[in-house]
C-alpha cells in the first residue's frame, strides 16, 4: 500500500541525483533515501514488538506530562528529558535487536495500535461536537480569531490593535505604564497579536466559514488529522520494509493516545498544531525530492511562530547548505518568510517586535509553576537557562560533524532540540509540546524498527544516517 502511494507521490517515476561526485540514488525521486530490510537472520525480538514496548513507555511518559502540568515543573523536566533518551534508547536498540518475525505479530501489532489509536480518536472527536464551552477557553484561541477579524474584517493591522487578550503585561518588568503610550524596553507595545501572521492566516479559511471564535476548534479538527495521516505517512516512507503498516500506525498512536489532547485542541484551542503538520510534509517533500516546496513548507512554520519554527529551519537550514541542491530549498523558504513577515512588519516595526517579541521576554520574565527553572534559587536560574542553550548548541554541532547526517538523523536533532528547549524555559506549557512531540513520534518508531536509511553522503559512496 505504502509502495503505492510513494509511486504517486512522486509521479511514479525514477529519476538521478546528479553532480553528488560519483553516489547516485536510484528511487521514486532524487532525494528519496531507500528504506532498508530487516535481516531475517538476525537474533533478536520481532522489530513490531520492540517498537510497540517503546511505544507504550513513550506513551507513558507523554501522558505523565499531559496530565501533571501547572505546579509540576521539576517532574515536567525529568518526563520530558525522558521523551530524548527513549528516542536515543530506540537509536541504539533498534539497529542492533530489531529482526524480522512472522507476519502474524505485525498484524498484530498493527491492529493493536489501530484499536487504541481509533478509541482515543473517537473520544476526542466527540469533544468537537460536545465541548465544555462555547468558545475555546485559551487566550491562544481567542487571539488567533481577534487577529484574522481585525486583518480581513476590519482591515487592521493585528499588531497594533489589541489581539492579546489574555495577558497584562502592565506591571511586568521592563515594562513602562507610566505615560500615555504602554512601553517594552522602551518600545511602545499594543497587546497586539503574539504569534507571527502565518498562525492566524492557517486559521483563517475556518474563520471564513465560522465567524465564531469555535472556528478554530473546527480548524483544529481538520489540521489534527492532517498531523496524524503526515506522521503515519513519513515513519512508512523511512520504515525498513516490510515494517511499514505497523511502523505508521504505531507512530499514530504515539501521538494520538494522549489523554489530555482533546482537551488540548478543542476545549482549550491550542494553535500549536499547525507547526508539526507543515514540518512534517516539508520532510516528506524533501523525501521525495521536491526541495522548492520543502522550502516553502519549512518556512510556514517559521512564518508561525518562532519557537520551534526558527529551530526547525536553522537546522534544517544548515543541512541544506551541505547538498547540491541547498538554492532550491533556501531561496523559496526566505521567499515564504518575507512574504508573510514583511507587510506586517513594514507597517510598524516596533509594533511587530513588541507584540511578538518583546512580548516573550517580558512574560517569560517571570516563568511559572509549570517548568524547573521556576523551583530553582534565583542565583541558579540564569546558569540553568544557559545551560540548556548550550546544550541545544552541542547537540547541534555534534550531530553536523557527520557528514553522512541523513534525512532522519535531522528529523531527530529536530525533536531533540525542541524538547530540550523546552525543558530548560522559564515556561514548559503544553502547547509547546505538541509543536515537537510528533516529530519524536516518527524517528522514535522508525528507529526502534530497525530503521537506518542509506543517504547520500559528500562522498563517493552511500552512507547510513
Amino acid at each position: 500500500m505504502f509502495d503505492v502511494l510513494a509511486k504517486v507521490a512522486s509521479g511514479g517515476s525514477a529519476l538521478h541525483q546528479s553532480r553528488v561526485g560519483q553516489a547516485q540514488i536510484i528511487a521514486y525521486s532524487g532525494w528519496r533515501m531507500s528504506s532498508t530490510d530487516l535481516p531475517s537472520a538476525r537474533k533478536g525480538l520481532p522489530a513490531p514488538l520492540l517498537a510497540l514496548g517503546l511505544v507504550v513507555l513513550w506513551l507513558v511518559v507523554l501522558n505523565v506530562v499531559g496530565l501533571n502540568t501547572w505546579g509540576h515543573g521539576p517532574l515536567t523536566f525529568f518526563m520530558l528529558l525522558a521523551l530524548v533518551a527513549l528516542m536515543g534508547l530506540a537509536r541504539w536498540l533498534g539497529p542492533q535487536y530489531a529482526a524480522g518475525g512472522p507476519r502474524a505479530i505485525s498484524i498484530t501489532v498493527a491492529v493493536l495500535a489501530a484499536a487504541a489509536a481509533t478509541y482515543f480518536l473517537v473520544s476526542q472527536l466527540y469533544m468537537v461536537r460536545n465541548p465544555e464551552t462555547t468558545d475555546p477557553k485559551s487566550d491562544i484561541a481567542l487571539n488567533t480569531w481577534t487577529a484574522g477579524t481585525y486583518a480581513f474584517d476590519y482591515h487592521l493591522n493585528p499588531y497594533t490593535s489589541r489581539a492579546q487578550t489574555g495577558h497584562d503585561v502592565s506591571r511586568a518588568p521592563n515594562v513602562d505604564s507610566s505615560g500615555p503610550q504602554l512601553t517594552m524596553f522602551g518600545v511602545p507595545y499594543y497587546y497586539g497579536y503574539p504569534y507571527f501572521p502565518a498562525m492566524f492566516l492557517s486559521y483563517e479559511p475556518f474563520r471564513r466559514m465560522d465567524q465564531s471564535p469555535s472556528s478554530v476548534r473546527t480548524g483544529n479538527a481538520v489540521y489534527y488529522g492532517l498531523v496524524l495521516v503526515a506522521i503515519g505517512w513519513l515513519t512508512a516512507l523511512l520504515a525498513p520494509r516490510g515494517t511499514r503498516l505497523p511502523a505508521a500506525l504505531l507512530s499514530v498512536a504515539g501521538f494520538a493516545c494522549v489523554v489530555v489532547m482533546g482537551k488540548e485542541l478543542f476545549d482549550n484551542g491550542v494553535t500549536d498544531i499547525v507547526i508539526p503538520l507543515f514540518a512534517i510534509l516539508g520532510f516528506i517533500a524533501s523525501y521525495y525530492g521536491r526541495h522548492s516546496l520543502s522550502g516553502v513548507l519549512l518556512g510556514w512554520t517559521l512564518a508561525a511562530k518562532l519557537v520551534p519554527g526558527g529551530l526547525f529551519l536553522l537546522i534544517v537550514s544548515l543541512w541544506y547548505l551541505r547538498r547540491p541542491e541547498r538554492w532550491k530549498f533556501l531561496i523559496p523558504m526566505a521567499v515564504t518568510v518575507l512574504a508573510v513577515l514583511l507587510p506586517y512588519v513594514l507597517k510598524d516595526p516596533g509594533a511587530f517586535l513588541s507584540a511578538t517579541v518583546l512580548f516573550y521576554m517580558t512574560e517569560h520574565a517571570r516563568g511559572d509553576s509549570t517548568a524547573l527553572w521556576y523551583t530553582l534559587p534565583p542565583a541558579l536560574q540564569p546558569i540553568f537557562q544557559i545551560l540548556g542553550y548550550a546544550l541545544i548548541v552541542g547537540m547541534i554541532v555534534w550531530a553536523f560533524r557527520r557528514r553522512s547526517l541523513g534525512l532522519l538523523g535531522v528529523l531527530a536533532l529536530c525533536f531533540g532540540t525542541g524538547i530540550v528547549f523546552v525543558a530548560f524555559n522559564r515556561m514548559s506549557h503544553l502547547n509547546y509540546d505538541w509543536a515537537v512531540v510528533p516529530l519524536g513520534c516518527v524517528t522514535l518508531v522508525v528507529y526502534a524498527m530497525g530503521g537506518n536509511p542509506p543517504v547520500v553522503a559528500e562522498t563517493s559512496h552511500p552512507e547510513r544516517a
